[in-house]
């Protein structure tokens, strides 16, 4: 292989990788109102014993923390 072959396989994997965590910060908070919703049903069938209204409404007010939480605090991290 010749060093330019090696040279644009190194670019083309580092294009890759950043393209990829800019997908990943893209979704983060979806993915954190996805866990925050998860955390909520559990914890409505914990307090009522069945999926029901409760639970569904924890759920949501658990993904819009969460979501909310993550969108909100991201750009502090960096």
């Amino acid at each position: 292989m010749s060093t330019l072959g090696a040279i644009l396989l190194i670019l083309a994997g580092l294009a890759i990788m950043a393209y990829g965590i800019f997908i990943f910060y893209a979704w983060l908070p979806l993915l954190y109102g996805l866990f925050g919703l998860e955390i909520g049903l559990l914890l409505g069938r914990s307090l009522t014993g069945d999926t029901g209204v409760v639970a569904i409404i924890l759920g949501a007010v658990g993904a819009v923390i969460m979501f909310g939480a993550s969108y909100f605090l991201e750009p502090y991290r960096r």
